[in-house]
């Protein structure tokens, strides 16, 4: 599909016999006027019983790529609405960079594992992840924490190939190039594999 005239988005899907799905989003015919990127990657929504997080990957706080410094690699785990940070004006929040699995599953054990197989922005198989009770729509369309929806009925995950740096943007500066996502032919792939008490993948062959 085209984003408006500025360039093409193409979404192959491959689902599998055992239920993985395979997706990858690439970025083509760029026009030369297109602006930068804040991300590349997909939102989606997800039963709101899917509240158990569990990840490989930059933590256990929210980072991203020039605010990483204090965090670590290892494997975090919690719930959903740990990955909220309070702040006065709702904005983009919960990031973790440099991710190569995600898993979501409610009380049962029962859900899905997200996994990185390649990103021409990073040159590795890794990701930006979210997990986080709330649409990137409705945080930018709420002023005030208050008005953000309290239902619970849904989990927004995010994966992306990259989001854009934080840089000094309030009181300060914008990201450093290196932190920018600039409009280039871009090739972002990952899989998704259905979790249950009977299917579970062994997520150690998957933090290397």
């Amino acid at each position: 599909y085209s984003v408006g005239d500025f360039a093409t988005v193409t979404m192959k899907y491959v689902l599998s016999p055992d239920g993985t799905l395979q997706i990858t989003e690439t970025l083509s015919d760029i026009k030369e006027e297109t602006p930068d990127m804040f991300r590349f990657g997909i939102e989606c929504s997800l039963p709101g019983e899917y509240d158990s997080i569990e990840f490989f990957g930059a933590g256990p706080w929210e980072n991203y790529c020039d605010r990483k410094t204090a965090s670590f690699m290892a494997c975090f785990g919690g719930e959903v609405p740990s990955n909220v940070t309070p702040y006065t004006k709702p904005q983009d929040m919960g990031n973790h960079e440099d991710v190569s699995w995600v898993k979501l599953s409610d009380g049962k054990n029962c859900g899905i594992m997200v996994r990185a197989l390649g990103n021409s922005v990073k040159g590795a198989p890794v990701m930006s992840m979210s997990v986080l009770p709330y649409s990137a729509m409705e945080l930018v369309m709420a002023a005030h924490p208050h008005q953000l929806p309290r239902n619970g009925d849904t989990v927004y995950l995010t994966v992306d190939a990259a989001v854009l740096g934080l840089g000094g943007q309030s009181c300060g500066p914008a990201p450093q190039e290196k932190n920018r996502i600039y409009a280039a032919p871009t090739r972002f792939s990952f899989e998704i594999l259905p979790v249950s008490p009977h299917r579970f993948p062994k997520v150690w062959e998957f933090a290397e």
